[in-house]
C-alpha cells in the first residue's frame, strides 16, 4: 500500500528480480486528486406558529439530499452543487425543532454526510379589538369583540367579567347591562395557549 500521497501525477515502476526470466518492468502512470468534502450550507428564520417554515440548501456538489425534521422524513430530492434550493413547510409545532440535510454525492469517491440546523417556532402573536359606543344610563352596555385568531377572550368592564369564544375575524357581542352614570374601561385579553400567545 501507498499512502499519504501528495495530489500529483506520478509514475510507479514495478520490476520482478528473477535470474532465469527477462522481465520487462511495469510502468504505471495515476494522478491523485485531492478528495473532495461534501459541505451544505442551511439558512432558515425562527417563524410563528402556523407561518410557512422556509429552509435554504445549499451544496458545494452534485447530489441528492434527504431532509428530516426531529428525525421526521420530509422528502428528498436532487441538489445540483452551488445552486440553492428553497423548502417550505407548514404546520410546524410550537418549540425548538432540528432540521437534518443529509446529502448523498453523486460521486462515490465523496463521503455521504449529515448537516443540521436548530430553529424555533414561536407562539404566534394576537390582537383583540372592541368596539363600544357611548350609552345612556337606562340603556344595555354592548361590547362589539374581535379577534385576529380563534379563542377565548376575557372582556372586563370595571368589576364584572365576561368571556367569549372568538372567530379570527367575526365579531362577537357582550351585553353588560346596565351602568350608573361614569367613566368606564373596557379592557380584553386573548387567552393564549401553546401556539398563541396571551
Amino acid at each position: 500500500w501507498v499512502v499519504n500521497i501528495d495530489e500529483g501525477n506520478y509514475t510507479f515502476c514495478f520490476s520482478v528480480e528473477n535470474h532465469d526470466y527477462i522481465v520487462e518492468p511495469l510502468n504505471v502512470t495515476l494522478a491523485v486528486i485531492k478528495k473532495e468534502i461534501a459541505d451544505v450550507q442551511i439558512a432558515m428564520d425562527d417563524n410563528a406558529f402556523l407561518d410557512p417554515t422556509v429552509a435554504e440548501i445549499e451544496s458545494n456538489i452534485d447530489g441528492t439530499i434527504t431532509v428530516y425534521i426531529d428525525g421526521y422524513y420530509m422528502e428528498h430530492l436532487d441538489v445540483a452543487a452551488n445552486r440553492t434550493v428553497q423548502l417550505t413547510y407548514n404546520y410546524i409545532s410550537v418549540g425548538n425543532h432540528t432540521l437534518n440535510v443529509v446529502i448523498n454525492p453523486a460521486d462515490y469517491h465523496i463521503d455521504s454526510k449529515t448537516f443540521s440546523k436548530d430553529f424555533k417556532v414561536l407562539k404566534k402573536p394576537t390582537s383583540v379589538i372592541l368596539n363600544v359606543e357611548n350609552t345612556k344610563n337606562t340603556e344595555n352596555v354592548i361590547i362589539g369583540v374581535n379577534a385576529s385568531e380563534y379563542g377565548n377572550v376575557i372582556v372586563r368592564v370595571g368589576d364584572i367579567e365576561e368571556s367569549v369564544y372568538v372567530s379570527a375575524g367575526i365579531e362577537q357581542q357582550i351585553n353588560f347591562g346596565v351602568f350608573k352614570t361614569g367613566k368606564y374601561v373596557a379592557e380584553a385579553i386573548f387567552i393564549g395557549d401553546e401556539n398563541y400567545m396571551a
